[in-house]
């Protein structure tokens, strides 16, 4: 089942992932590389790589985030996938679950 969060188009996105093994303990990534996209759910359409802040991947801990320039041209009212690429040092690849982000437009300006 995918994890489903929702963000106001133009606001700073941060998302925190914990990763664990089959027994609830963190993995240590220290020495992984990582990458996830945005994209749009029906084209595949990539619309925001998101930078990953791993200096806690030791404790399996990574935040993806975007800033609100990214976020502002967001489409609206729309659902969003993305997953998140491990890489370990050895060329293993893995996937996160899928992600779905859904949009909505803010009210303040």
């Amino acid at each position: 089942m995918a994890v489903e969060i929702e963000i106001k188009r133009g606001a700073t996105f941060e998302y925190n992932a914990l990763c664990v093994d089959e027994l609830e303990d963190p993995v240590d990534m220290s020495t992984w590389t990582f990458a996830s996209d945005l994209k749009l759910g029906s084209s595949r359409e990539k619309l925001v790589s998101f930078a990953i802040d791993s200096t806690d991947a030791a404790t399996g801990t990574l935040v993806l985030s975007a800033t609100p320039a990214q976020t502002l041209n967001l489409p609206p009212s729309m659902e969003l996938d993305f997953d998140i690429k491990f890489t370990t040092a050895g060329g293993d690849v893995y996937y996160s679950e899928d992600i779905n982000l859904n949009t909505s437009k803010h009210i303040t300006h």
